[in-house]
């Protein structure tokens, strides 16, 4: 079963009327769709809104949506906590939140020092070998 998820709302707004929910994710499966939804007035990081989620099944004429079992419920919403947890972690990877990255963001200097960024301390790095780019002379600057 191919489960596919594109998160929409990362971050909650709130609206100012309690009708209408905000969505946080459509979710597509063998060919049927539903879609996430927080509280409308619901605020800040979505995963902080996890245990309110409300699943909504889209029906079969595209028209309306339809409340889904408990059990169905559950298990899309762990599908989605999880899509936002990894989210949360590729966010992490810009702002320096995330010890264990894979990527850091970082600065290379052509001249033959690197500075790298570690939580907005910069390390400068004199032993690092110096290429020229293709079609560019550094000598002569």
């Amino acid at each position: 079963m191919v489960v596919k998820i594109q998160i929409e709302n990362l971050l909650l707004r709130g609206l100012p009327h309690d009708w209408v929910p905000q969505r946080v994710a459509p979710v597509y499966s063998d060919g049927k769709g539903s879609h996430v939804y927080a509280p409308a007035r619901a605020k800040g990081d979505a995963l902080d809104w996890v245990e309110q989620f409300e699943v909504r099944q889209i029906s079969e004429s595209g028209q309306s949506e339809n409340d889904v079992e408990e059990q169905c419920k559950a298990a899309i919403v762990k599908q989605v906590k999880e899509h936002l947890e990894q989210q949360r972690l590729s966010a992490e990877i810009w702002n320096g939140g995330n010890d264990g990255a894979r990527y850091y963001a970082g600065l290379i200097c052509l001249r033959g020092t690197s500075a790298p960024v570690n939580g907005g301390q910069k390390e400068m790095h004199e032993d690092v070998e110096t290429r020229e780019p293709p079609g560019m002379d550094l000598s002569a600057q």
